[in-house]
């Protein structure tokens, strides 16, 4: 301002005009270097501002490249492995909440995820995929005569049992409490009455310890289910639940499919 007043506004004779032009002309010099540096200082840190919002909303990783060397080359590659490491984490913590810790078999989201992705891929046979849905008969005079500590163990048996029945295209869940999910592809009615007779003489007698001197009855119920087309997770799962009802309310029967009875 004082440059402007001294060379438009003031005497002529006051100052010297060449030397306060160059005096002005090197002020805004100096000035347009200083925003450019600022800049070029303020990308980076805008950079890395930029990818923290993108790693909030979808988990992206920032590409920051090797085009900035010294302390902002340190910043950036320290914010990329920093936001590595944490994705790790978040996907390391969203498997376990998958995972129910007792038996170490999917628990009731994991398993709802996964048939979701198998639903939504399902587009050939949908008498392909059938779920068996299994409830424990007797589990709760089993926690009240044992103890919850036999009770755990018990469900951790069962989970290995279930586990070890089934080939390896299958998977079993554990839904509830006392209660498995079994998904099954390209079963039919025979299959499932075999699966199911061959489980029930197997926990007829479940040995719980190492020693042998403490052996179970454990019976159960089961209902099953297949996709039909245009059939969702949850009408698939009602399905299964109604028929495992059915079961329940018939002793003779141990497990029911659909509308249709397995002796």
């Amino acid at each position: 301002s004082l440059a402007l007043y001294l060379l438009f506004i003031s005497s002529p004779d006051a100052f010297d005009r060449v030397s306060l032009l160059v005096v002005l002309g090197g002020t805004l010099l100096g000035a347009a270097l200083t925003l450019f540096a600022i800049k070029a200082l303020l990308t980076p840190i805008s950079a890395v501002g930029k990818a923290l919002v993108a790693f909030e909303n979808a988990r992206d990783l920032p590409q920051f490249g090797n085009r900035y060397e010294g302390e902002i080359g340190e910043l950036l590659n320290n914010t990329q492995l920093a936001l590595t490491s944490l994705r790790h984490s978040i996907e390391h913590l969203d498997a376990c909440a998958q995972v129910d810790l007792l038996t170490k078999l999917l628990n009731r989201q994991g398993a709802g995820d996964r048939l979701n992705r198998m639903v939504l891929g399902d587009s050939e046979n949908t008498r392909a995929l059938l779920l068996l849905f299994i409830d424990l008969e007797g589990f709760g005079r089993i926690n009240d005569t044992h103890g919850r500590a036999v009770g755990d163990r018990v469900l951790q048996l069962v989970g290995n049992l279930l586990r070890s029945s089934l080939r390896e295209r299958d998977w079993v869940a554990r839904w509830g409490d006392d209660e498995f999910l079994l998904v099954l592809s390209n079963n039919d009615r025979q299959d499932v009455a075999g699966l199911t007779a061959r489980l029930r003489d197997q926990l007829k007698s479940l040995q719980v310890d190492e020693a042998g001197t403490l052996v179970l009855d454990v019976g159960f119920c089961a209902g099953a289910a297949y996709l039909e087309a245009g059939m969702s997770v949850d009408e698939l799962i009602e399905k299964a639940d109604r028929a495992r009802c059915h079961a329940k309310q018939n002793p003779d029967i141990h497990c029911f499919v659909a509308s249709e009875v397995n002796a």
